[in-house]
């Protein structure tokens, strides 16, 4: 007894290895054989032999086992996928509105993760991405706290190379604006231009087709084009070694070809890169402390901590800096990789993505995909529980509870995945086009050149497939047989409310979206009626350039006399998106009382021609006043408390300023800012848009003609560039109706698959409530009134679904746009909401007559025969 208690003890681990891997046969045969074989081995050889030879037998029967487990998987998945394809068949109707919906609610969220993966994904093609980092600025304001700045001295590269061994290498850049570029009698004003430092090419990945990239900068006076700008100016001819004119003046030679650069890819994006050296013979370099107009970019040596190098640039600003109010008080380091989605504040010379936006963008996407899920899950609940019987027929015959819920996890699973390649060709056949109108987008935009795209889809089509199908493969796999076959469980009566409360959800989220989107609509037609401070209509604005300034007065004049324009003045810059901040001092106060506010240059006339009115004062006139005369809005005098504010002093950059009127409310800013204090300063030398009023409207063509000729008169070797200020107005709203295109877009995808949700789930009520429908009409109801009886319930659910998804819309939108348009009121009118309770009540009643008139005109004696 002590031997084979000891026997026991040593052989349990083996026993329960052989009992987990032979299951119920273990205990019921198998068990009995292995002891007694056991049991004859110890006594025999003794408890070392029996132990070594169970745990022989033990391990041998591992990979057998193994094998065994992997050849009946193989067969029960096989099984799964051909019950489950078998039911998919037979259940057509249910099968192809839950493939349709799942495609096209993919297809959506394939269309919003490459919008979305334009911006996360940004600049990784640079090798070097994550070690390039910009020098930001931060300056001081009392108005916002602080500012910062991308834009800084071109001293600042030097010192930082020498004084931080950190620093690998770096480079300068300076954007060029607006230009004329010049090849024979081609000229064009050119925008997208960028003087850059002999290292930039080593710095980032950016590619030539042709030329060297470590020399293309090296010397003055060489310019590289990208593919477009070469065929524009050059045609089929190589480039190479060619010459264009910067202004008029400088000549330059190609020395390399750009190979296609995706700008939704990239934060800097140039069509003509120029070597910096070039820059220094344009008539306003400058290259001092106090003038902040380069980037400095800075590639720092790899496994570089960027905070502690951070941290010791603050010496710079010690050392180096002149003391003054406008002085930085820090320097930061922003990485590459965050230019476009954390850079929103900065002011820069890359491009950077509203991360609001690109969060909307991911929650719409994600909205999009709960809509299509439930309508899976709430079609797949339907189905499954018409197939109450199978279930409890094959319990009875030995199913066990996870073969049934693997069962129906394999047919969600598979319908999810016939559902994608539907998505993918619904993609490509139409969401491509409209992806390609809606942001401009000029590359390759295939799924396949998107890999985080196919890398997650798939995964996302299963996810769906498994949530799908979780509800019925864990709930109806644990009902009892015994209930089952005796009837307890009545078709439907156990996911009713799970099946309404899913009905709720989904038209919820549509009303959302629609509410959302009618809303924006309704903020983006009010900025076209919106008072600005301004009148922008029958106004022409015609572009300057520093080398046009010499006729400028000239034209003016001519443009005086015609009969058809009003007036003529001028401006730095036009209104919506002109901000120009800059420190004023009241009279009789120091440094120490300045104040930032907005400053705007303009010419005489200027608010004659806008029509903004001068409440106190006079405004400025040619002949009356002069340089050292300014106009002021009603909320600086209201800042400073001047009562009377006329003939009183600011100093603004250095010289002292006469107020010499005050000005209503207007806002020149973007719409996203808040209206602040604003000067008006009388300065036409720097007059880079001309503006010019007509008398009436409707003429802006053949004024524009006029206008053409006179120009081409005066200044012949300079392009004309000329539009209305409500086209600029319109050009600035053009990322708010793209963004409203794309929300109304889903929402149309939106309304069709939770129709089509509504139409299987019509379709099942009508086939649980066949008899019902045939008794009715045997006793003489009518086919309105079986249609009502119908509708109503579905009626009532999309009721509820609106008032929640309403409500939610209206406390959404009210927080948005008091969030991002401090300065207007928007009120959210009830045409919103009667048009969102109109379009999803409407489309939901016609889904559900859709499949209701046709049971209801079927022949009654049919229908009591269903079984």
């Amino acid at each position: 007894m002590r031997n084979e208690s000891q026997g026991k003890r040593l052989s349990g681990l083996p026993f329960r290895i052989l009992q987990r891997m032979s299951g119920r046969q273990f205990k019921e045969g198998y068990d009995g054989d292995i002891r007694e074989e056991y049991e004859k081995v110890l006594l025999e050889r003794g408890k070392i032999r029996a132990s070594c030879w169970i745990w022989f037998n033990t391990i041998f029967s591992v990979p057998k086992y193994m094998m065994n487990g992997m050849v009946w998987g193989c067969m029960m998945l096989k099984n799964y996928v051909k019950v489950a394809s078998r039911n998919i068949v037979n259940q057509k109707v249910y099968s192809a509105i839950n493939i349709l919906g799942l495609a096209m609610g993919l297809s959506i969220f394939t269309l919003l993760s490459i919008i979305v993966g334009f911006n996360t994904h940004a600049d990784r093609f640079h090798e070097n991405a994550d070690r390039i980092f910009s020098v930001v600025q931060v300056l001081p304001s009392v108005q916002e706290g602080e500012v910062h700045t991308a834009f800084t001295p071109y001293p600042l590269f030097s010192t930082l190379k020498n004084d931080f061994p950190e620093i690998e290498k770096g480079t300068r850049i300076l954007p060029a604006g607006r230009m004329i570029i010049g090849e024979g009698e081609k000229k064009f004003y050119e925008d997208r231009i960028l003087f850059a430092g002999p290292d930039f090419l080593s710095i980032f990945s950016f590619d030539l087709s042709e030329g060297d990239p470590s020399t293309a900068l090296s010397e003055p006076f060489s310019i590289i084009l990208s593919e477009a700008m070469a065929e524009k100016y050059f045609g089929d001819q190589n480039p190479i070694g060619r010459t264009l004119i910067l202004e008029n003046e400088i000549t330059v030679t190609v020395t390399g070809i750009l190979n296609f650069i995706d700008d939704n890819y990239s934060s800097i994006y140039f069509e003509f890169l120029v070597s910096l050296e070039t820059a220094r013979h344009l008539p306003n370099w400058q290259d001092d402390w106090e003038i902040h107009r380069f980037g400095t970019l800075l590639l720092l040596h790899e496994n570089t901590n960027p905070l502690p190098l951070e941290k010791k640039l603050q010496s710079v600003l010690d050392q180096s800096y002149p003391s003054s109010p406008e002085a930085p008080v820090k320097l930061s380091l922003l990485s590459l990789l965050d230019f476009r989605l954390h850079s929103e504040h900065i002011a820069s010379f890359w491009h950077s993505t509203e991360s609001f936006l690109n969060f909307s963008l991911t929650i719409v996407g994600l909205l999009i995909l709960s809509i299509v899920s439930i309508n899976f899950i709430n079609l797949s609940t339907a189905r499954y529980m018409l197939r109450i019987k199978e279930v409890g027929l094959r319990k009875v015959v030995g199913a066990h509870r996870s073969q049934l819920a693997k069962q129906f996890l394999s047919e969600s699973i598979l319908m999810a995945l016939l559902a994608l390649p539907l998505s993918l060709l619904m993609y490509d056949m139409m969401l491509r086009t409209l992806l390609r109108i809606l942001i401009q987008y000029q590359g390759q935009i295939t799924v396949w050149n998107h890999p985080f795209i196919t890398r997650y889809l798939g995964a996302t089509a299963v996810l769906v497939g498994i949530v799908a199908g979780s509800y019925p493969a864990f709930f109806l796999s644990s009902f009892r047989p015994v209930k089952i076959l005796k009837g307890e469980i009545r078709h439907g009566k156990q996911g009713s409310r799970l099946r309404r409360l899913l009905v709720i959800s989904q038209f919820t989220v549509t009303a959302l979206l629609i509410v959302i989107t009618l809303s924006w609509k309704e903020l983006h037609e009010y900025f076209f009626i919106a008072d600005m401070g301004y009148n922008r209509q029958s106004i022409l604005t015609i572009k300057l350039t520093e080398t046009t300034s010499g006729h400028t007065e000239q034209f003016k004049e001519i443009l005086r006399q015609n009969s058809a324009i009003r007036s003529v003045s001028g401006a730095a810059d036009l209104p919506i998106g002109w901000s120009n901040e800059f420190y004023a001092v009241p009279e009789a106060s120091d440094e120490t009382e300045a104040f930032k506010t907005d400053l705007y240059d303009v010419d005489y006339g200027f608010t004659r021609t806008l029509d903004i009115h001068v409440q106190k004062g006079q405004a400025l006139t040619r002949g009356q006043h002069h340089s050292g005369h300014i106009l002021i809005n009603d909320l600086l005098a209201e800042r400073l408390g001047w009562s009377e504010p006329i003939g009183k002093q600011l100093e603004v950059e250095g010289e002292l300023k006469t107020v010499v009127g005050v000005t209503e409310y207007f806002h020149f800013k973007s719409v996203n800012l808040p209206r602040g204090p604003a000067i008006l300063r009388l300065d036409p030398t720097r007059n880079r848009f001309l503006l010019v009023k007509m008398t009436s409207s409707g003429e802006e063509t053949r004024i524009m003609s006029e206008v053409e000729a006179q120009w081409r008169r005066i200044v012949p070797d300079k392009p004309f560039e000329a539009y209305t200020l409500d086209n600029h107005f319109f050009d600035d709203f053009r990322g708010d109706r793209t963004f409203l295109y794309i929300f109304a877009f889903i929402d149309g995808i939106a309304i069709l698959v939770s129709c089509l949700g509504l139409l299987g789930m019509a379709a099942y009520a009508v086939q649980r409530k066949t008899k019902e429908i045939g008794i009715r009409k045997t006793l003489g109801a009518s086919i309105t009134s079986i249609v009502r009886l119908l509708v109503r319930e579905f009626f009532l659910l999309v009721i509820i679904a609106d008032t929640i998804g309403m409500t939610l819309g209206y406390f959404i939108c009210n927080r948005l746009f008091q969030y991002r348009l401090p300065d207007f009121r928007i009120p959210i009118g009830a045409h919103v909401f009667i048009w969102t309770a109109f379009i999803t009540v409407a489309t939901a009643v016609l889904a559900v007559v859709f499949q209701t008139v046709k049971a209801a005109q079927a022949n009654p004696v049919e229908t009591l025969r269903y079984e």
